[in-house]
């Protein structure tokens, strides 16, 4: 992940070509949110040049890189690292968004935003972070409850009808004829 302070609405970037898209999303993060990023810088026109040189991609890589997270655990399910950053920005995940995913900043659970039409980000105040995000498929826990219910329901009806009498319960057909 690494970190954006700017970011565009989705309306604007809309109304760009796609050579000023694929530009702007060196630079700015694409959110239809645009309460919660009160801090942020937001799009400023004068970004859409239709010119692109190798230093303004060099540069514009460089200052991608300076605030990244540092990983420190990664597995299927989980991804830990630390980061630090100067001023409030957006730590950028390219892993699609889902419900399942929940975040943990320094300790305390934090909500996962959907940017760039469908990926993942963490609002970050400035300091030292250390960032846990876990994922648990939806509905695992509903589902294995749902099951442990069959089965509860289905050996008390098997008890049920051994205790009474007169009501044959179905066994396996004798093989020898």
């Amino acid at each position: 992940g690494y970190a954006y302070d700017s970011y565009i609405s989705a309306d604007d970037f809309s109304k760009l070509s796609n050579f000023q898209k694929d530009k702007i999303l060196f630079k700015y993060f694409v959110t239809d949110e645009k309460e919660i990023w009160a801090g942020l810088d937001q799009f400023k026109l004068s970004d859409t040049t239709n010119t692109f040189t190798f230093d303004e991609y060099g540069k514009m890589v460089a200052d991608l890189k300076k605030d990244t997270l540092k990983f420190e655990f990664n597995s299927q399910n989980i991804i830990e690292g630390n980061i630090t950053v100067s001023r409030k920005k957006l730590l950028f995940f390219s892993i699609p968004f889902d419900r399942g995913w929940s975040a943990v900043v320094d300790g305390k659970r934090s909500d996962i935003h959907l940017v760039d039409y469908g990926l993942m980000g963490l609002l970050l105040e400035p300091g030292e972070h250390k960032v846990r995000l876990e994922f648990s498929p939806p509905y695992v826990k509903e589902g294995a409850m749902a099951s442990l219910g069959g089965i509860a329901v289905y050996l008390v009806l098997i008890f049920v009808l051994r205790k009474r009498k007169g009501i044959a319960i179905p066994s396996q057909p004798d093989k020898g004829h």
